[in-house]
């Protein structure tokens, strides 16, 4: 089901894809996303777009239906995975106030991430190795707690998923919190992950509903949801990444 310029489809849940877009995109340059968001029109209040199925429409996930779970994007280093949640943020700060989403982000590379600290849609920037990881991970759960009615999105970017465990091993109550009930509270966990090196949050991959892949060979650490036949090897690097709805693959690519 796509989402066109007069949101002529009424019902929308969980992740809003055209299920019929199953071929290789004919181009894989990346469109800028000012010239999406131009060409789309304005987003509802619940819409976060993920990317660009084959056709031009947009990938989106609902943020008030939690029926996908947490977000997992998953492949092999330097696919573009960081790429994607920082087109998400940037997404977030063009087509959103401060008071309907807003993002945190944890990563081993604070730097990476300066220009979007600023803006007020940004919780904050933290370091997976330091203290203020924990803590905001904390305030989630405890938020989760409160049983808080808002319209608020909170985006938590997790920029690999292996740092976090390793530096903030003591957070595993809190951290499997959020995973299991986040998305019910409109907090939702966007986690990338390694697939050259899985084994170590390996445990930690049932908790994901929805899993996003870019390109990778090592197709036999991926767990047993289908993806023998997706073609994960032949996506293009850091511009191609594909999600599983119903018993298909979707191909989309993610702007600029």
């Amino acid at each position: 089901m796509n989402l066109d310029l007069k949101l002529s489809n009424e019902i929308w849940e969980g992740l809003v894809i055209d299920t019929e877009l199953v071929q290789p995109a004919p181009t894989l340059q990346r469109p800028l996303l000012k010239n999406v968001l131009r060409k789309i029109g304005p987003f509802p209040e619940e819409a976060l777009l993920l990317g660009l199925a084959d056709d031009g429409f947009p990938v989106l996930l609902n943020l008030w239906d939690p029926a996908p779970g947490p977000i997992l994007i998953a492949g092999d280093s330097e696919t573009g995975k960081t790429d994607l949640l920082k087109m998400i943020a940037n997404f977030v700060v063009s087509t959103h106030q401060p008071y309907e989403i807003q993002y945190g982000v944890m990563t081993a590379r604070p730097y990476e991430w300066a220009r979007y600290a600023d803006y007020p849609h940004c919780i904050g920037v933290f370091s997976t190795q330091e203290t203020g990881a924990m803590n905001l991970i904390r305030a989630l759960a405890a938020w989760i707690e409160m049983h808080r009615n808002s319209r608020q999105s909170i985006l938590l970017f997790v920029d690999e998923l292996v740092d976090l465990i390793y530096w903030q091993s003591g957070l595993g109550r809190e951290l499997r919190r959020l995973l299991l009930c986040g998305p019910e509270n409109k907090i939702w966990p966007v986690v990338t992950v390694n697939l050259e090196n899985p084994q170590a949050v390996a445990p930690w991959l049932g908790y994901f509903h929805t899993k996003i892949y870019g390109y990778t060979n090592y197709r036999s650490t991926i767990d047993n949801d289908g993806s023998q036949d997706a073609g994960f090897e032949t996506l293009s690097n850091g511009v191609e990444f594909s999600l599983r709805e119903n018993s298909q693959w979707i191909r989309f690519r993610i702007p600029r």
